[in-house]
């Protein structure tokens, strides 16, 4: 029943998960669509959001294009000390040199600090599972509530549950719900392709002019032969 899969990939510009690049691969092998997460940091080596964007990506790079991107924003020591203009600048940095949006993820409690995060577009994969008991099964989807998740309309991904026990894994284990198709998934983890450059046709039709015409078409005519304005075709014109 598991259709997609996320993984810790690094925190802070220093460390790396040891389990990422075994998962990494068997999923890449199995055909699961995947993805993998950084978990914002700030910590005292104050490296910086640009400096964690590069240390991520650089573990990442074997996978870009294949495996969902994605920030993990909390910790009230850490990732929300930082704040989200810090979180915004991480997500611009990934974008900027991948071309991919990657996820925001959040408690839902803090996600009406996002607005500029929303804004810019990045989707939303929130965490709203509260003391929940622990889980032995997996949540269908109409039993899903986010709660109240402004300034976003719709959440990409919940996570309902961080204590699930399922056969054949050791230990408990984050359970989600993806609001979408394995398809639209993986669309997550593509380049987004560069807008194209549509031309546009701004040229006008001028009636005839000569010495001694005056008015708007005039005054057009000499600001695109960068003579003075006056609406008077005089010598100088």
């Amino acid at each position: 029943k598991i259709s997609f899969v996320l993984v810790k990939c690094t925190r802070a510009a220093s460390s790396v998960n040891a389990c990422f690049k075994p998962w990494a691969d068997i999923l890449t092998k199995m055909g699961i669509p995947w993805g993998a997460y950084h978990f914002l940091n700030n910590d005292s080596a104050k490296a910086g959001a640009a400096a964690e964007a590069d240390y991520y990506l650089h573990q990442m790079e074997p996978y870009i294009g294949k495996a969902v991107l994605a920030l993990d924003y909390e910790d009230k020591d850490m990732g929300y000390a930082a704040g989200t203009g810090y979180a915004k600048a991480w997500l611009d940095r990934v974008r900027e040199k991948t071309g991919v949006t990657p996820l925001i993820y959040a408690q839902q409690s803090v996600v009406h600090t996002l607005g500029e995060i929303q804004k810019a577009g990045y989707p939303l994969w929130v965490a709203k599972y509260g003391k929940n008991g622990r889980r032995t099964e997996l949540m269908d989807v109409s039993d899903i509530d986010t709660g109240d998740i402004s300034p976003y309309k719709k959440a990409t991904i919940i996570q309902y549950s961080s204590n699930t026990i399922l056969p054949g894994y050791a230990g408990e284990l984050d359970t989600d719900i993806f609001f979408g198709t394995k398809e639209d998934f993986r669309k997550l983890a593509e380049p987004q392709k560069a807008t194209e450059q549509k031309r546009v046709d701004v040229s006008v039709s001028l009636p005839e002019l000569r010495k001694g015409s005056r008015g708007k078409a005039v005054k057009v005519w000499q600001s695109i032969i960068g003579a003075t304005i006056d609406g008077d075709f005089g010598r100088m014109t």
